[in-house]
């Protein structure tokens, strides 16, 4: 992501549940998300520490549910999960489930 440009988030979820309920009560939300685990030894047991990236992000979730909204997710799931930039998603395909469109809005980061 760079200066200005908007990072958006896709997830795919169930069709019910409690996710989905309180998204539709406020649908404002906050995430982390990490990475780089290690544990630092030493030979003092107060001077253990731990390395890590951390990122936390604020925005909001959009629930799609129409299939064009939905086939849209998924292709961009699988842009980055698969390489695959050209997936098709037929409506028999994406009727089973929602899929969460965050816009985020803010993102901090930390390293140690």
């Amino acid at each position: 992501q760079t200066e200005g440009e908007q990072l958006t988030l896709f997830v795919h979820c169930a069709l019910s549940g409690r996710k989905l309920d309180i998204l539709r009560a406020n649908p404002r939300v906050c995430f982390e998300t990490d990475s780089g685990h290690e544990l630092v030894r030493t030979e003092l047991p107060c001077g253990y520490s731990f390395r890590y990236q951390s990122v936390i992000g604020w925005g909001k979730v959009q629930i799609l549910e129409d299939h064009e909204g939905k086939a849209e997710g998924l292709r961009a799931i699988m842009r980055h999960q698969a390489g695959m930039p050209d997936a098709v998603f037929t409506h028999e395909d994406t009727k089973r489930f929602y899929v969460l469109r965050l816009d985020v809005e803010k993102l901090t980061g930390k390293r140690h």
